[in-house]
């Protein structure tokens, strides 16, 4: 992650300048830039990388804090959706992936209708929130993709580091159809298309998952000799038996770490009898080409006891309970931390059964493992909660996208949504896709437990190789003031660096990304020492800070 800091010079009188900084964020996949504008010329002050981010949305960098507590930040919906249904195919919209890609916002997005099934549409905005639908596709439609007998889609990832111009543009969507020269039934499965503008769309002939799908939850596991990985050996019973495969809800993320691309995907955990598809939960698929997945499934996260004493032992005679319905995954700008997007089925909810809610969900080790920090049986709110407006177009359930957008310091992430999980067409105000914002990495601040006393934070111990300055992803707004320590690896302070004299952040400041400085002292100094410690002091009020931004020389 790229940080340059710019100036503008302008001309107060001929004899003076005054020099502004202005800074704004522009981001790509994990590089921010921070730029100004100009009135004759840039200058280039510094250009800083962040090395390391310490993200305070768990305990993974703190070794204690006092008087503090750690305070969800729920993401902000926009009333109104940006994208409704037109047309007479477009009914109800769910499942959808924007990307912002050569100055155009563009958006791919389910549709259901009860003339032609599922389809997948297209639209085009040049804000992200007014869109268009160009008729680029079936009969002068903007219909990309048609039902070849259940298509839901899955997620599209624009690949900036594919060579193959004819495969740029990825999808994945589940489908049930008939292989012709293979099979007399229709195989369901992830399948996989690529496209070179987005628009022209080719299918694999062949599944490259085959689905969890179409069981009665009575039905034990599969023998070894059964094994229907190969497609070819048909269903039992007509149902599809492949332990922890994908089943209709998939996301796809790339993992720069691995070089690898990960399907986070629904799958089915087996009942307290041992019967297949009792609940949905949510397993991990890997590729290193697109085109041929591991067999080596994982289960990352499941619904257990913490979701509520029916979904924990309630055997498997239907919707009872809390499911894990799907969990789009991305990673936060630094790279160090993953966040999932956990959509929380509820068939306990009210007045509707079947409520779809969102969770946030952290992965310190790149995916593999994941912890739930947030749950609502806890006494949390939902990350993203539906609608409270009985009625509105997001009411019920939230399809949620693994694709942010970042425009300027704010994230947007964008959803499809029901009024409720049953809805019916025809209706009216029932479905739509929207947007939900908030500031860069603002998932969730260490704050005053009570503002009328101060608190303290000391983080875990990190190399400092290399370091030469420090930001702060801060919010002063509500009062208060923060003052910066550093200590070493066992506890002592720093001379130059304790409270007397940092330059304490105050004046109601609120930004993701604000210098910690001391006089006369520069953490440059420490760069090629051992670990230290940071420690930040509040006063009585109600600062917020996020993360903490460690930045190569």
């Amino acid at each position: 992650s790229i940080r340059l800091y710019v100036c503008v010079i302008s001309h107060v009188c001929e004899r003076n300048f005054q020099i502004f900084i202005k800074e704004f964020k522009y981001t790509t996949h994990k590089m921010k830039v921070s730029f100004g504008f100009l009135l004759s010329s840039i200058v280039v002050i510094s250009a800083s990388t962040v090395s390391r981010q310490l993200l305070f949305i768990d305990n993974e960098d703190v070794l204690f804090t006092a008087g503090l507590s750690r305070k969800l930040k729920p993401l902000k919906r926009r009333i109104d959706p940006v994208v409704v249904p037109e047309f007479d195919y477009e009914g109800l919209l769910a499942y959808n992936a924007v990307h912002f890609i050569d100055g155009e916002y563009r958006m791919w997005y389910q549709s259901y209708s009860t003339s032609l099934d599922v389809t997948i549409c297209y639209a085009t905005s040049s804000d992200g929130i007014h869109w268009t639908k160009p008729k680029v596709g079936l009969n002068g439609t903007n219909i990309l993709v048609v039902n070849d007998g259940g298509l839901y889609l899955g997620d599209v990832l624009y690949d900036t580091r594919e060579k193959n111009a004819s495969r740029v543009y990825k999808m994945i969507v589940f489908d049930q159809k008939v292989i012709p020269g293979v099979t007399q039934y229709t195989v369901p499965g992830m399948y996989v298309l690529f496209s070179s503008d987005g628009i022209e769309w080719e299918k694999m002939a062949s599944p490259a998952l085959v689905a969890a799908y179409g069981g009665s939850p009575v039905t034990l596991p599969p023998f070894e000799d059964e094994d229907q990985e190969n497609y070819t050996s048909g269903p039992i019973n007509n149902q599809w038996l492949t332990p922890l495969s994908m089943s209709d809800v998939m996301n796809i993320f790339y993992d720069t770490s691995s070089n690898e691309y990960v399907c986070f995907h629904k799958t089915w955990i087996d009942g307290p009898s041992g019967e297949n598809f009792w609940k949905r939960a949510v397993a991990r698929s890997t590729s290193k080409d697109f085109v041929t997945w591991s067999r080596d499934r994982h289960l990352v996260l499941y619904p257990d006891e913490f979701d509520g004493p029916s979904t924990s032992y309630l055997p498997g005679v239907g919707n009872v309970g809390v499911e894990l319905h799907g969990g789009p995954v991305f990673e936060t700008l630094s790279g160090d931390v993953q966040l999932m997007l956990l959509e929380i089925l509820n068939w306990t909810s009210t007045p509707n059964s079947g409520d779809l809610n969102c969770e946030l969900g952290v992965s310190r080790d790149k995916g593999k493992t994941w912890s739930r920090p947030f749950r609502k049986s806890q006494g949390y709110d939902y990350f993203f909660a539906t609608n409270s407006r009985p009625g509105t177009f997001d009411s019920g359930t939230l399809w949620m996208s693994s694709s942010p957008v970042r425009v300027g310091n704010v994230t947007r992430i964008y959803y499809g949504a029901y009024s409720s999980w049953n809805v019916k067409l025809p209706c009216s105000n029932c479905t739509g896709i929207g947007v939900a914002t908030m500031f860069e990495d603002r998932f969730a601040a260490i704050t005053n437990t009570n503002s009328s006393f101060p608190g303290q934070l000391t983080t875990k111990p990190v190399s400092f190789q290399g370091i030469c300055s420090m930001t702060a992803n801060v919010d002063t707004s509500l009062g208060g003031t923060l003052q910066f320590e550093i200590l070493n690896e066992y506890g002592y302070r720093v001379r130059g660096f304790d409270r007397s004299h940092h330059i304490p952040i105050s004046n109601r400041t609120n930004d993701v990304a604000v210098n910690v400085e001391w006089v006369n002292a520069s953490i440059s100094t420490l760069s090629n020492k051992n670990k230290y410690s940071v420690r930040v002091l509040f006063s009585k009020g109600q600062s917020q800070i996020y993360a903490l931004s460690l930045e190569s020389c």
